[in-house]
């Protein structure tokens, strides 16, 4: 990764990487790993307060690939799927499900 990522990121370097080693990221890639990063990051929170963390992940993402050399497809995709419309309401009510099972 050419510029230097956000320490406020890394928790997705491991989910990037592996994204890198896909033939293919579309519709149809893994996102359960990615997923979980997420949850993660955003455990426990309140859905406003998660949105708003998530958002500015968002930024700082688009602003690192901004500047960065690299041609990085994993972030990107990630920076896409960052980008649905509720995702700290989806990602908040799919670990509630998870943890009433």
């Amino acid at each position: 990764m050419g510029s230097r990522f956000p320490k406020e990121l890394r928790y997705l370097t491991e989910t990037l990487e592996d994204l890198e080693d896909q033939d293919a990221l579309n519709e149809n890639t893994d996102t359960s790993a990615l997923r979980q990063a997420l949850i993660t990051r955003i455990g426990g929170m309140p859905e406003e307060r998660a949105q708003k963390r998530l958002d500015d992940d968002l930024e700082m993402l688009e602003r690192w690939l901004e500047d960065s050399d690299d041609e990085l497809a994993a972030a990107h995709f990630v920076l896409g799927y960052m980008m649905m419309p509720s995702l700290a309401r989806e990602l908040l009510a799919s670990q509630e499900d998870d943890d009433a099972d």
